[in-house]
């Protein structure tokens, strides 16, 4: 509680009341971001086990602690608005003080990024948001970052479960067309892209060809590796197929609780981008 002293405040500059309030979000914000990095330590604890029981209480509470992390965002995006009770005259009564430190190097806030998978050219002025000189990160901040980038992310864990899915191991299918190894003739997926094949008007057909290249890697022989590259999903193939069988059949109570906790993480990636980053940016600019 003693640990909000505006720089205004002090002797010698003029006071900025709404210093304070910025303070206390941002302050609000990490304590947030430490709740979320502590949930998300459990659903990578279970993820990262050999074997997981889809009939224990372990999924059932990564989908529980992964709900949480959605409410906690919901929060942090509701903080927008008190902020916007601050005008940008009003920012700017104190915004010079506070140089060259900036709300867009929080390390907690890269650490929740780098645990769920966000990988560094993918982030938001990439070439920024590690640098560590005036006004960026400490040496042992800088480490800390690097070592949870080294390490196994969530998306490599959930990629590595999904692909572990039995789901069209031949032993459970009964067409003589289903041999080891064979994807691209096994009954499901020729009976699914033929229904996806009739689904596309005439200007669409050439998504077919994505089809075969996200789900199957089939090449595209008039597609440059830039255009691939754009197609090309953090997800494997394999891990691919089992996610889309599940969201095919997520009515069926067997696939609830893992359609569930993929429409979870969709959902964090989706507030991820569009809500706490608002907060980071706004407080940069």
């Amino acid at each position: 509680m003693s640990s909000q002293q505006p720089k205004s405040f002090e002797p010698g500059n003029t006071p900025a009341h709404d210093e304070m309030l910025f303070i206390v979000i941002h302050q609000a914000s990490e304590l947030w971001f430490k709740q979320i990095l502590f949930e998300l330590d459990f659903v990578m604890s279970v993820f990262n086990k050999e074997k997981i029981n889809d009939n224990s209480e372990d999924l059932n509470l990564v989908r529980h602690r992964l709900n949480r992390i959605i409410k906690i965002n919901e929060l942090l995006n509701q903080q927008v608005a008190i902020l916007d009770t601050m005008t940008p005259l009003d920012f700017l009564a104190f915004r010079n003080l506070l140089t060259p430190s900036s709300g867009f190097q929080s390390l907690q806030f890269r650490l929740i990024e780098a645990k769920l998978g966000l990988q560094l050219t993918k982030r938001h002025e990439h070439d920024y948001y590690k640098r560590t000189n005036a006004g960026g990160f400490t040496a042992e901040d800088y480490a800390a970052i690097n070592k949870v980038e080294s390490e196994l992310t969530l998306l490599q864990q959930v990629d590595r479960w999904l692909e572990r899915m039995p789901f069209f191991n031949p032993q459970y299918w009964t067409s003589s067309n289903v041999e080891a190894g064979d994807t691209a003739e096994h009954p499901f997926w020729c009976t699914y892209r033929k229904i996806y094949e009739e689904g596309l008007v005439e200007r669409e057909k050439n998504k077919l060809y994505n089809f075969d290249y996200v789900f199957f890697e089939k090449p595209i022989a008039a597609f440059s590796d830039e255009q691939l590259k754009v197609l090309r999903a953090d997800l494997s193939p394999a891990a691919m197929r089992a996610a889309l069988f599940i969201m095919l059949y997520r009515d069926f109570p067997v696939f609830q609780t893992s359609y569930q906790i993929l429409d979870a993480l969709i959902e964090i990636d989706h507030m991820m981008l569009t809500g706490d980053t608002g907060i980071l940016s706004w407080s940069k600019e």
